[in-house]
């Protein structure tokens, strides 16, 4: 008998610097929607994955963008961002910071009376 065999080669260059978010450092406020927007890098058919992100947060894996809503205060925290294709890997770090939410303050106006 015969067999065949299908070899397919994938000449793809692993993603390149710079990859960077900007701003590296991002202060948000518990409760309230953020979008980190995506990083700048070079590549094709790049898959991001990071370290634990603050509570509420999450990656979209096609494009690098991290977005939610934190749902916990968290002091400045790094987290590594895994840029992936099949050519290769690169890394990059930016810090996240959560800060409480704003105080609500509120004005209950008295009525005031004649005599």
């Amino acid at each position: 008998g015969t067999a065949s065999v299908t070899v397919s080669i994938i000449n793809e260059a692993a993603p390149t610097t710079p990859f960077q978010y900007s701003p590296a450092t991002v202060s948000l406020i518990q409760g309230v929607d953020a979008v980190i927007p995506r990083p700048t890098i070079t590549g094709a058919n790049i898959t991001y994955t990071s370290t634990t992100l603050p509570n509420g947060l999450f990656i979209i894996s096609s494009t690098g963008e991290i977005r939610g809503t934190p749902t916990t205060t968290q002091g400045p925290t790094s987290v590594t961002v895994t840029a992936t294709n099949n050519g290769g890997f690169i890394t990059t770090s930016l810090t996240i910071e959560v800060k409480p939410p704003l105080p609500t303050i509120t004005y209950a106006p008295t009525t005031s009376q004649s005599l």
